[in-house]
């Protein structure tokens, strides 16, 4: 993190500013595969099904099937645990199944991370651990209706055992969970039928530390 002053005089105060580490506004043509568009992204192999997340509209969305894909930034070098995942949630339109979100201290082997999500299937917001594969819901639903088209920004914060989700700068979700200590990986997960006009949609992701 970077060190910034804010005031002058005796009012002067040194805050730490998060520092943009990694970035992606997944620009592409339409259709587009996300591990073809990068190979900086890796899919997880234990934590996904066969097909791929695929990009339109400049967006990410998950294939048009049931299937889970989990992917992970291997150019991402976290300094510590502690560090934020963010990514703009777009709701194309409501299927009642479609869920997308970001992990972060993801294991590149084990399926082991912390999700923060956007479930349409009840319309809210989502807080996981999950560990060798067993996902283990952190706190309540946060409910919310999403207005079609709109731009949610989402975050995944982690500092210690402190565990929240945030919507649009606000905390909807908050834990206190020491079940995944490493710094890990940063990345998404997606799951659930979508389609370029279906479903919920990522961008502008970035990780913070």
């Amino acid at each position: 993190m970077a060190i910034v002053g804010i005031g002058v005089g005796p009012s002067f105060v040194r805050a730490r500013v998060p520092l943009v580490l990694v970035s992606d506004a997944f620009t592409a043509a339409d259709a587009t595969v996300l591990t073809s568009y990068s190979a900086l992204w890796v899919k997880h192999a234990a934590g996904s099904n066969t097909g791929d997340a695929t990009i339109d509209a400049n967006r990410l969305h998950n294939t048009n099937d049931a299937g889970q894909h989990v992917y992970y930034r291997s150019d991402f070098a976290p300094t510590s645990a502690d560090y934020r995942v963010e990514a703009d949630v777009v709701q194309k339109s409501d299927n009642d199944l479609s869920t997308m979100g970001v992990i972060g201290r993801a294991d590149a082997t084990a399926v082991t991370h912390y999700l923060a999500r956007y479930n349409a299937n009840g319309n809210a917001w989502q807080l996981f651990s999950v560990v060798a594969a067993a996902a283990t819901q952190l706190g309540s639903n946060a409910v919310q209706v999403l207005t079609n088209d709109q731009a949610y920004r989402l975050a995944l914060d982690m500092s210690g055992s402190s565990i929240v989700l945030l919507v649009d700068g606000a905390p909807k979700v908050t834990a206190v969970n020491t079940a995944i200590a490493a710094a890990g990986l940063a990345g998404v997960r997606t799951s659930q039928a979508a389609t370029s006009s279906v479903g919920i949609h990522l961008d502008n992701f970035a990780v913070r530390q």
